[in-house]
């Protein structure tokens, strides 16, 4: 009888994590399928969603209900929700990823229903989790282009075209903070440093075209 109690608590370890294990495959297959259906039924996946989240679904949950809430049109309340969700919910160290990646759609939602100030918000949130992740820093650009700080807008785009040089958005967005800021010089090198990247790229065609007017009417 000792044995048999001996054997079992050997056996507990492992049985425990493989139900851990199941529940978390189960988990995950649930996530992918709501994200999935949202794409063809987001009404339906936003319900299910929401039945998941009220029977503890956790963060997965959550985020497929802002996802398909975004897909039915309700995008501030969308931002709002997966903002929240990055920065209040309950998150280990190992799931920064994740955090980031939900303050990045948060922030690219409120620049959709102009709110660039809650945009940059959002940013500077995943920013501080994420330094150098190269899509919070061009929404972070998108953000001080609307809300027309061009100081701010310039010293970003230094920054951006340090870390991305490659990149047409990164001189453009430079091309266009010194637009505003005067420096038509240095906006007309930047613009055509954004050109040789993105020959046809309509937003730097249509700076280009904008400096050059600016630089006839000097």
């Amino acid at each position: 009888m000792r044995l048999v109690i001996l054997a079992l608590i050997f056996l507990m370890p492992s049985q425990f994590a493989s139900a851990q294990s199941r529940a978390v495959m189960e988990e995950s297959t649930r996530y992918q399928a709501c994200l999935t259906r949202i794409e063809r039924e987001p009404q339906d996946a936003f319900e299910d969603a929401l039945t998941w989240r009220m029977q503890g679904g956790g963060w997965p949950a959550r985020h497929c209900e802002a996802r398909a809430l975004m897909a039915l049109g309700e995008i501030s309340n969308a931002a709002d929700m997966l903002e929240t969700l990055a920065v209040h919910g309950h998150f280990g160290p190992q799931d920064v990823t994740f955090q980031t990646r939900f303050l990045i759609e948060a922030g690219d939602a409120w620049l959709q229903d102009h709110q660039p100030a809650n945009a940059r918000r959002a940013y500077l949130a995943g920013l501080a989790l994420s330094p150098d992740h190269l899509d919070l820093l061009l929404g972070q650009a998108g953000a001080l282009s609307a809300l027309q700080q061009w100081d701010d807008l310039r010293d970003l785009s230094n920054r951006l075209i340090d870390q991305a040089p490659y990149l047409a958005a990164s001189w453009r967005y430079r091309a266009l903070a010194h637009l505003e800021l005067g420096v038509l010089d240095y906006a007309r090198s930047d613009i055509f440093s954004a050109l040789e990247r993105a020959p046809d790229d309509i937003d730097v065609l249509v700076l280009r075209g904008r400096i050059l007017d600016a630089l006839r009417s000097t």
